[in-house]
């Protein structure tokens, strides 16, 4: 079986061979059989080819005999044709003689065919289906009849069609043999190759039988050769073990040979390939450093709580001395100086506010100074400009100078916290509020920021757009939402963008490019083909003076298609892209020059965008930045350059319709999209626009690259308290109420939280007043004041403490290890852990480094430095800047933050100290400023002084025997003189005076009777009393700054005496004026 399997191929070659052979010797002898009676076969054929026919002229003539009757009917209407012609002659003669005759006839024949014919129609229409039917019958009566015949006569023949049937049978049999048998032998090769590939099919076939019947005794036959390989391996395996028994000793001694050589070999080898390769083996030792120090580093950097053991690997880089150390403390002892000042100077401007007016309402009304005197008695330091604080007075009484206060306070508020502007301005987007009051909204804000004229109000003014911006992108979803949001701000910037600064930027980039497209007489960028292909036309006729050939209305596809508005066009738009080269290349070189307001706006707007859609990729936010920086900015100043001062002259429709041109080439590089079908002439272009906005898009990120607006404007947080002049603002004051309603029906979503300032200054202003028609609106001048200013003095003292604790825990670190801060410090202190902290400090004692701190730690020893830092941390723990549950993470969190920000943190502080000395140079210059105005304004009290001593000393003269001398009389016998005088008069006298206007229940008759007394025996206080005939009506007290009120506002008649008495205030006031203070 094995042989057999293993010779399948020739056997199946042999069989192929042999039956080709049979095949072919069979073939021949039929071929043999054929060529010997050929004769006989041709007459045979011959023959039946004879009968053939004869049988089909019998038949024919049959037929003949058959059709004499229809042969019959043929001629005779043959008859019938030559005589009807004959007859139509003869009507034609009758025709030509008689015309009239004929013409009668053919219209009775006419008509009566027409009526036979619609008659046999009527009839016909009306038997349809039955006609039908009868036709069918007839023709199937006719066909089987003659189907009938035909079989007849077949049946008549049929040995004859028989044979001649096979006769014919067999001429195609042979014939179809032929020329399959020469066709075999053109193919013979292939033929025996089909025949062997038959014949391996049908060995295949056996074969996969026979290894299907192996297949299904599978395991009796691999147990079977297992059972052979064991019995030939045990064999083999038993004689190898029997010789090398006999040979044990010297196949132990070649094995150990042979190792000791293979293992010699391999080490030398190897040294030999560190040897040669010992450059870059210290390469891979370096890149294998270098990669365990990145790790180290992406863990101190990347992870939110890096392990102590990664700070260890770093706390080299801080080993730069106490330089460090020190700058910290001294910039933290400046801020407590800076802030200690201005939280004195605050102290003493609240009491000289109440000075202020004191001395205002001492110069306007001429009161009393008693108060005044006991005021000036407190000492303190500081004073406020007189001048300043009484050009900013708009009232004297106590009431409106506290709203005022408050609105300016307000003010400031909204200044300088800028989220509130944000919300109301995202609120009012939401509301959907109309124009005009997004319009009143941006003009509020700006005049509350100045336009932006001065450092400060342009710093304050950039501060409220990252309000808003964070604002406005933590509402979105998707940088689409954003777009089609249309925030309020983005209005602001615009407004904001039109200032000085910003019109030099541009005059200075565009007024060249411009006036390059402007003073070109012949320039024209028309990228439409139907404008383009129209004005061919126009010029054609002009200059030919005919109509032209060429319609003038066609499809855009058609003015495509023709050769000179393709030639036009292409020139355009080369043009076209030359002109928007020049523009983008000097964008992007005067990058410098652009004004850094534009630039923070775009960096907050990447930044907010970046940080809120994080998997939003890079260049769809910088499109965003860069639409925000050509669309609002750069490209209003192309389309309307007159309007920016970009230009002086006036620019023609060409002109305009030039710059639109190169307009709309810039937005379209800036957003970075192909043109759409709608533009068809720039489609061509789309290639150059994905081009370049690549490179713009480097260039918006370029824009974004600029410093923090602290660094820029070199502000800090007191400014306001170190500067002479507080900031103003002049706003009218139906822009304050109308603030003040905005803010209060609002309150809840611009301050949710309970303690939020802006809710404790809307409290003290109270309900917003409401503006009535025919309201007389006024300019005020507001001088914005903080008093709701956290100098944070003890944060800076906790500050203080969390420097010194840091610098103590990385003494600790340094000597120390462990899991967690709070195991370094609970782990016990060794004699080693002590030596290696007394080395390191004497260390530092012999470089001359010494540390300026509360807590010297050169003369103690390690465990007392771990029990002083743990009482430390404590006190941070009760601060809340340290937790004991995270081991004193915070800490080790906060030395990262040092090692990974060193250097900038290290510019930062230096930029912070020069700030804050300037600062304290600033606050010293104005406490000798206001120490001044102290000192004037005690040397005005005191003149104020000695004159009132004049005039007490000085006694008005009484005429005696008056009504005043009696009175006076009165007065001194009962001792009760006031110190400031009293006066009595008549009613009569009164109303003579004008003071007087009338008396309930009293008729001018009676006034007479009735006498009354003004007495001050307070300043500012009087008492009146009304007496009829010497009998006391009635009495009351009247306060001079109620008259002042009323007087300020213009209410000019008053009631005494509960609705009583009616006067007239300014009259009142004057007497009491000319009898008390002249």
């Amino acid at each position: 079986m094995d042989h057999y399997v293993d010779n399948m191929d020739k056997v199946v070659k042999a069989q192929a061979v042999f039956r080709g052979i049979q095949a072919r010797n069979h073939l021949k002898q039929t071929l043999d059989h054929y060529h010997q009676n050929t004769d006989d076969i041709v007459k045979v054929q011959a023959v039946a080819r004879g009968m053939l026919a004869r049988k089909q002229k019998n038949a024919l003539e049959e037929k003949l005999l058959d059709s004499i009757s229809a042969v019959t009917s043929i001629q005779a209407l043959a008859r019938g044709v030559l005589t009807r012609k004959r007859i139509d002659d003869i009507h034609s003669q009758l025709h030509r003689s008689t015309p009239a005759i004929v013409q009668v006839q053919a219209l009775a024949r006419g008509m009566l065919a027409r009526k036979e014919m619609d008659g046999f129609l009527d009839r016909v229409q009306s038997n349809v289906p039955a006609i039908t039917q009868i036709q069918a019958l007839a023709r199937g009566v006719l066909t089987r009849s003659r189907l009938g015949a035909v079989l007849e006569h077949c049946l008549m023949f049929e040995n004859e069609i028989t044979q001649l049937q096979a006769m014919a049978r067999g001429l195609l049999a042979r014939r179809n043999i032929r020329g399959t048998l020469s066709h075999y032998y053109g193919y013979q090769d292939q033929v025996i190759r089909s025949q062997a590939i038959a014949r391996g099919f049908l060995v295949r076939k056996r074969q996969d039988e026979i290894r299907e019947y192996l297949r299904q005794r599978e395991s009796a036959v691999h147990k079977l050769q297992a059972m052979a390989r064991g019995v030939l391996s045990r064999k083999k395996v038993g004689g190898l073990l029997e010789h090398y028994a006999t040979h044990e000793e010297e196949v132990i001694k070649v094995q150990q040979c042979v190792r000791g050589f293979i293992r010699k070999n391999q080490e030398r080898k190897r040294w030999e390939h560190y040897v040669n390769n010992a450059d870059k083996i210290i390469k891979v030792q370096s890149v294998f450093r270098a990669k365990l120090a990145n790790n180290a580093y992406r863990t101190l950097t990347m992870v939110e709580d890096p392990p102590v053991s990664t700070m260890r690997n770093f706390i080299h880089l801080l080993d730069d001395g106490d330089k460090d150390f020190q700058e910290e403390m001294e910039l933290e002892r400046l801020r407590q100086q800076a802030v200690l000042t201005i939280r004195q100077n605050n102290e003493l401007e609240t009491h000289l506010n109440d000075l202020d007016i004191k001395i205002a309402l001492l110069v306007k009304n001429r009161i009393s100074l008693d108060e005044v005197i006991r005021a000036s008695k407190r000492q303190y330091n500081v004073s406020d400009d007189y001048h300043a604080a009484a050009s900013s007075l708009k009232s004297l009484d106590k009431d409106n100078r506290h709203k005022l206060e408050c609105y300016q306070q307000l003010f400031y508020l909204l200044q300088t916290h800028p989220i509130y502007l944000a919300r109301l301005l995202f609120i009012m987007n939401q509301n959907f509020m109309g124009d005009r009051t997004k319009k009143f909204v941006e003009t509020v804000v700006l005049t509350l920021f100045g336009f932006a004229q001065n450092e400060r109000e342009e710093y304050l003014l950039l501060k409220l757009f990252k309000a808003a911006i964070d604002v406005e992108i933590s509402n979105v979803e998707t940088v689409s939402d954003f777009l089609r949001g249309n925030p309020v701000f983005i209005k602001l910037a615009v407004h904001y963008n039109r200032g000085a600064k910003e019109r030099k930027y541009l005059r200075e980039l565009l007024q060249p490019l411009v006036k390059q497209i402007i003073e070109d007489p012949t320039l024209d960028l028309e990228t439409d083909p139907l404008a383009i292909y129209r004005k061919l036309i126009r010029e054609e006729e002009s200059r030919e003076g005919k109509k032209s050939n060429r319609p003038y209305d066609i499809p855009l596809d058609s003015a495509l298609e023709d050769v000179e508005t393709r030639q036009v066009l292409i020139s355009h738009l080369k043009q076209l892209t030359t002109i928007t080269t020049n523009f983008v290349n000097s964008i992007h070189n005067s990058l410098d020059k652009m004004p850094y307001g534009i630039r923070y706006i775009a960096r907050e707007l990447r930044e907010a965008l970046m940080a809120k859609l994080p998997n939003e990729q890079e260049n769809t936010i910088l499109k965003v930045v860069g639409n925000l920086v050509y669309y609002r900015y750069i490209n209003p100043a192309i389309i309307a350059p007159e309007t920016f001062d970009v230009i002086e002259t006036n620019i023609n429709p060409l002109q305009r319709k030039n710059l639109a041109e190169v307009a709309k080439m810039l937005n379209q590089v800036c957003v970075g999209k192909p043109f759409s079908n709608e533009n068809v002439g720039l489609k061509a272009l789309d290639s150059y626009v994905k081009f370049t906005s690549e490179s713009f898009a480097q260039y918006s990120y370029n824009v974004t690259a600029v410093c923090d607006p602290e660094v820029y404007f070199q502000i800090d947080e007191f400014l306001d308290l170190a500067n002479r002049q507080k900031p103003v603002i002049y706003i009218n004051t139906s822009e304050v109420f109308s603030v003040h309603a905005m803010l209060e029906e609002s309150l809840d979503m611009l301050a949710p939280e309970m303690d939020d300032p802006l809710r404790a200054v809307l409290e003290d202003l109270g309900p917003a007043p409401t503006i009535k028609s025919g309201f007389q609106d006024r300019e005020l001048s507001l001088t914005l004041t903080n008093k709701l200013a956290d100098l944070g003095e003890e944060e800076s003292e906790v500050k203080q403490l969390f420097v010194e604790t840091k610098r103590l825990v990385l003494y600790i670190i340094r000597i120390q290890s462990g899991r967690t801060l709070l195991d370094i410090l609970e782990r016990p202190v060794t004699n080693r852990d002590e030596k290696r902290f007394q080395e390191m400090i004497a260390q530092e004692r012999a470089k001359g480094e010494g540390i300026k701190s509360n807590f010297d730690i050169s003369g103690v020893d390690f465990l007392t430095l771990k029990k002083v830092t743990f009482d430390y941390l404590n006190l941070l723990e009760r601060e809340g800047r340290v937790s004991y549950e995270s081991g004193y993470q915070e800490m080790i969190n906060s030395i990262a933050t040092d090692v990974r920000n060193k250097h900038r943190r290290r510019i930062q502080r230096r930029q912070e100290m020069k700030r804050i000395r300037q600062t304290l140079l600033n606050l010293a210059d104005k406490s000798n400023y206001l120490e001044e105005q102290k000192n004037t304004y005690l040397d005005y009290i005191h003149t104020c002084m000695s004159q009132l001593s004049q005039k007490k000393n000085k006694r008005s003269r009484v005429l005696p025997f008056t009504r005043q001398y009696f009175h006076l009389k009165d007065l001194q016998k009962s001792g009760k003189m006031p110190r400031f005088g009293s006066y009595k008069y008549t009613a009569e006298r009164l109303a003579q005076k004008g003071v007087l206007l009338s008396m309930e229940q009293f008729s001018p008759k009676q006034f007479e009777k009735i006498a009354m007394t003004i007495s001050s025996d307070e300043a500012g206080v009087f008492s009146i009393e009304a007496y009829m005939m010497g009998a006391k009506i009635a009495d009351m007290i009247l306060r001079l700054e109620d008259l002042l009120q009323l007087q300020f506002d213009n209410v000019n008649v008053t009631t005494l005496f509960d609705g009583a008495v009616t006067v007239n205030v300014n009259l009142l006031l004057f007497l009491i004026n000319k009898k008390f203070y002249v």
